[in-house]
């Protein structure tokens, strides 16, 4: 069906925030829906889905970052000036207490393999390690330099930038160990990172207007890619494969990532002056920046844009990715990320046996980034692994009632059937989507006719 032309990202609405004072981060608590923006003295707590203020947690003294530990059900504050960190209850949002750290906590990351928070200290070139179900002190790293923002690998590791050294630390999270320094050059002054967790990269923005990949288990340097000015935050939408910049001269800068190796500018979003933090909702792909225009505090909610007025839009392919080559499924999921719409996969998605295994290693890193609006068929492949149980085990409901050999949804006025049989039955018996009065005919070969 007829593609439109990609998407372009813009603010798309502003939430107004009552009160005046200083910002920092902000953080997505995805599985909660909630959104917590640091302003002056305290956090505020907003509903992603609804833009409604739903709460706050005061008393948080020039307060910077927010970590949430979800499966603990407790929240973390860095509060700069007073040098200690706020412990809040996720459902309440009451304070249950408070850890003293060293001087100037900032960044604040939770890391899920040991299930301790990390509050790096810019005044006091450490991080204070702290346990997540009891509030104790674990331990102080030494960093050897001012640490600026860090990620968190979820396998034992947390990577932290060093601004003032031009460095980034590889801290053993477990046994509280720098193990490695590892220099950013022709990055200077990392400032903000974030992580491709499964092939192992970091993005860090640096003052001096680049962004590089860097290797996480080695330290090289992959790619060095053009910013704006004072990046302050770095987001990756593993969906979309888009890596976000958000830039104190009022932009983000948008980067594609076509493979672990190689990475495109896609285009520089304006915002305003001074929005500089950010955090990203990867369930609807929106990105929250706070600032201050006219003297009024506010968030601005910067999203993609179509054209409401085009038809809608049904793209997609079949043989898809075989875990021999990923090339070919690496290019055409290239080629989606510019095509807004739903997404069809007719078969043979996943070569050659449409395992578990093969689903998450082969289909995941390429087409699986579509997956929330992807609607897929199995083809013979797929059935080579006990009656397509992969797939169904893949895709859950989106795929219909697995006990059912079809099922249909609309698509604007279109209402389009799928066929859940095996391919080497559609040879024989095409697949048929009814749309209004059109039908649709759809073969092995591929060739579609309406």
């Amino acid at each position: 069906m007829a593609a439109q032309s990609a998407p372009g990202y813009q603010v798309i609405k502003r939430i107004p925030i009552p009160g005046q004072g200083s910002w920092d981060y902000l953080t997505v608590d995805e599985g909660a829906r909630r959104l917590y923006v640091s302003h002056g003295t305290q956090v505020e707590v907003l509903e992603v889905d609804s833009d409604a203020i739903v709460g706050k947690i005061p008393n948080t003294l020039g307060v910077h970052g927010i970590a949430i530990a979800s499966e603990l059900g407790r929240g973390f504050v860095s509060d700069g000036k007073s040098s200690k960190v706020t412990i809040f209850d996720l459902k309440t949002l009451k304070t249950i207490g408070h850890v003293p750290t060293g001087k100037g906590p900032d960044a604040i990351i939770y890391d899920p393999a040991t299930s301790r928070v990390f509050a790096f200290n810019g005044d006091g070139n450490s991080a204070t390690v702290i346990q997540a179900a009891n509030g104790k002190v674990a331990g102080t790293i030494d960093l050897g330099g001012g640490p600026e923002f860090a990620a968190a690998d979820g396998a034992g590791h947390v990577f932290d930038n060093l601004e003032d050294q031009s460095l980034v630390v590889k801290i053993d999270s477990r046994n509280l160990k720098v193990e490695q320094r590892w220099p950013t050059a022709p990055c200077q002054a990392p400032s903000s990172m974030a992580m491709d967790r499964p092939n192992r990269r970091l993005f860090i923005g640096c003052r001096s207007k680049v962004m590089v990949v860097m290797n996480a288990d080695t330290g090289k340097i992959i790619a060095t890619l053009p910013i704006g000015d004072h990046v302050d935050a770095t987001a990756f939408d593993p969906q979309s494969r888009l890596i976000f910049n958000s830039n104190g001269e009022g932009t983000i800068t948008v980067i594609h990532q076509d493979s672990p190796d190689k990475y495109s500018v896609v285009e520089s979003v304006k915002t305003a002056p001074r929005a500089k933090t950010m955090a990203l909702d990867s369930k609807t792909h929106q990105l929250f920046l706070s600032t201050a225009e006219s003297g009024r505090f506010e968030v601005l909610v910067v999203g993609a844009v179509h054209d409401e007025a085009s038809d809608p839009v049904l793209v997609g392919a079949g043989d898809i990715a075989s875990c021999d080559d990923l090339a070919g499924a690496y290019a055409t999921a290239k080629l989606l990320d510019k095509i807004p719409g739903t997404v069809f996969a007719a078969g043979d998605l996943a070569y050659p046996d449409g395992s578990d295994e093969q689903f998450a290693n082969c289909y995941g890193p390429t087409w699986g980034r579509f997956k929330d609006r992807t609607r897929p068929a199995p083809g013979n492949h797929e059935y080579h692994s006990g009656g397509a149980t992969g797939y169904v085990r893949y895709f859950g409901a989106v795929a219909g009632d697995p006990t059912k050999a079809y099922y249909s949804y609309d698509l604007g006025q279109w209402r389009n059937g799928c066929s859940k049989i095996s391919q080497s039955i559609l040879l024989d018996v095409p697949s048929l989507i009814f749309i209004n009065r059109c039908l649709v005919r759809a073969w092995r070969t591929g060739m579609i006719r309406r």
